[in-house]
């Protein structure tokens, strides 16, 4: 673990993301209900139609949520914020979206990074359990609408509302 912080805050570091976390509570994550509006993600592969299903299962984990939040402090909150309402990254609380916002393409996006925006690929890093518990925290998290950075990209909140309906998907 002392590996990992070491690493991740030399990340931050080196993408002009230092410094500490105000010392507050982290947002809760929120069990995300099942079913999910799948519509994007219908589209990929079998591998992932797998992993779409782990992820779902780990989005209604009390335990995986918490550890997700946890990790989201030591490795995130320099650049999104201590509840993620944006620093020098963007608000991932608000209803708006540079990327997809889907468990899948959230995953994506924190595995593979954003290199030319500054966010280093995370996947390697942390691994396959910490990369799943991250996700479903970050997915946890949207739509809260913390004040902090301007909103930026394109409205999401129907695609948030979707992923959160708990009426019966019509698959």
């Amino acid at each position: 673990m002392h590996r990992l912080v070491i690493t991740a805050s030399a990340l931050s570091l080196l993408y002009g993301c230092g410094g500490a976390a105000p010392e507050h509570t982290l947002a809760e994550p929120v069990a995300i209900q099942a079913p999910f509006d799948d519509s994007d993600e219908a589209a990929r592969d079998d591998g992932e139609s797998e992993l779409l299903r782990h992820l779902r299962v780990l989005a209604e984990d009390v335990d995986a949520l918490h550890d997700g939040r946890e990790l989201f402090a030591t490795n995130c909150s320099p650049c999104h914020g201590h509840d993620g309402e944006g620093t020098i990254g963007p608000n991932l609380t608000d209803d708006r979206c540079n990327h997809p916002n889907d468990l899948l393409g959230i995953r994506d996006t924190i595995d593979l990074g954003l290199p030319e925006r500054g966010m280093p690929a995370w996947g390697p890093i942390l691994g396959e359990d910490r990369l799943n518990q991250l996700t479903v925290y970050v997915h946890s998290i949207q739509g809260r609408q913390i004040q902090g950075r301007d909103p930026e990209g394109e409205d999401c909140s129907a695609l948030l509302e979707a992923s959160r309906d708990p009426a019966p998907s019509s698959r």
